[in-house]
């Protein structure tokens, strides 16, 4: 009778001397037992490049680069819980969101992927394309408005704060330094599923005692937006404005400033933010010309110009960029100001980190839904490329920080002003 027992067990202790193995199912779509499957955006700037708008070293070829090289490390460390991860491509033309909606149908549909990845230049209701009617989990690092993080129910988490507490943190802060102390102060938005946000940082200038000046332009039409910023850039010198806080993207605010110069006297300072994850690089500075930089102030959760004021590289990050070097033999310097490919890589890095993070954290054969909602157990994490970040239940876009960071002609780059701190609007 005391040879009854199964393999592995210790006899009368009960107790058993081995670990149950492990086994992967198929559990959701772009799941197999081995490999995971996600779906992943390259920008084409399309038409939008004859106006200027294209990011430096971030090219389809560069896009694609980033997220192999990235990838190819990840696969080498064991995959994502144990399973190989293969992205699947398309192409979007950043000009043209039919492209971007389309691309989520087939995601959906044609491809089967588990969830989308997205690093720069898919914007309005493409995202919830993705994420509400197709059911993808949308991993990005461009933070979203806030209506649509309630409207994807978890389903769109993001490594920048969402548009709405990047506003008002810069706001706030600013306010808080001063700057807009004698100064009339103008906001230049976008229209449409921008607006209410936007709204919210003129609302809090008069709360402060600061009434703006009010610049608004197409967010869904960019050959309409570059059409009525010359008459907004007009007005706004028209009407004495001297502090221009920036909240559209890096082709607007190139031809706004262009425009601007137009008018002799007029020579506003202006300030950005994490509203659009490129003109927080150097290498946006760097297109500038000289007079943009009478004062150009940043409200960021981001790490750029660390290296210049002698901080060190955090492990996180330091780990991005080996692994990119490494696989794409390419070296990523993060103080070479002209130079966008630590900073490219690095956000590449962190949308990929958040995947491998929430998949792992839903078990060993997460579904969509079980992945989505781990996010709410994560907590705090390191999070590449920004300051300190933590997930809850209550929210999806990583950061709980803020600095100060000032452009300077000398190098065309960005120089921290001061450590992170406790955001207001967390």
């Amino acid at each position: 009778g005391t040879g009854g027992g199964r393999p592995g067990s210790t006899g009368g202790s009960g107790t058993t001397g081995a670990a149950a193995p492990v086994v992967r199912t198929a559990s959701d779509q772009g799941i197999t037992a081995s490999t995971l499957t996600v779906g992943g955006f390259l920008i084409d700037f399309g038409s939008a490049s004859d106006a200027g708008a294209t990011v430096p070293g971030y090219d389809v070829a560069d896009q694609k680069r980033y997220v192999d090289a990235l990838v190819a490390d990840i696969n080498d460390r064991g995959g994502v819980g144990g399973r190989r991860l293969i992205v699947k491509f398309r192409k979007v033309d950043i000009t043209d969101q039919q492209t971007m909606r389309d691309a989520c149908t087939s995601f959906g549909q044609s491809d089967r992927v588990f969830a989308v990845l997205q690093v720069l230049g898919v914007y309005g209701d493409p995202i919830l394309k993705c994420a509400v009617d197709q059911k993808l989990p949308f991993l990005s690092n461009d933070g979203a408005v806030s209506s649509y993080y309630a409207a994807a129910k978890g389903y769109l988490v993001t490594t920048q704060p969402s548009t709405l507490r990047t506003v008002l943190n810069m706001e706030q802060e600013l306010n808080r330094l001063g700057e807009f102390k004698g100064k009339t102060v103008g906001v230049l938005y976008e229209d449409g599923y921008l607006e209410p946000d936007s709204k919210a940082v003129v609302s809090a200038l008069k709360r402060h005692g600061h009434p703006a000046v009010e610049g608004v332009v197409s967010s869904s039409d960019v050959a309409t937006g570059l059409r009525q910023l010359p008459v907004v850039a007009q007005d706004f010198c028209s009407k004495g404005v001297d502090y221009v806080l920036l909240l559209v993207n890096e082709l607007y605010t190139d031809q706004f400033h262009s425009n601007v110069e137009r008018f002799a006297n007029c020579r506003p300072a202006y300030a950005v933010s994490d509203f659009d994850f490129a003109m927080n690089g150097d290498s946006f500075l760097d297109g500038q010309n000289d007079s943009f930089f009478n004062r150009v102030l940043s409200v960021t959760a981001g790490r750029v110009g660390e290296g210049r004021v002698g901080k060190p590289e955090p492990a996180a990050d330091a780990a991005c960029r080996t692994a990119y070097e490494k696989k794409s033999g390419l070296k990523a310097d993060r103080n070479v100001a002209a130079e966008s490919r630590y900073f490219n890589a690095i956000a590449a890095c962190g949308v990929l980190n958040i995947l491998k993070r929430g998949f792992e954290a839903a078990g060993t054969n997460p579904t969509r839904a079980s992945f989505v909602a781990s996010f709410a157990r994560i907590g705090s994490f390191p999070n590449p490329g920004y300051g300190a970040s933590a997930f809850s239940s209550k929210r999806y876009d990583a950061p709980e920080v803020v600095r100060i960071s000032r452009a300077f002609l000398d190098c065309k780059c960005w120089k921290p002003q001061t450590d992170h701190f406790a955001a207001t609007y967390r």
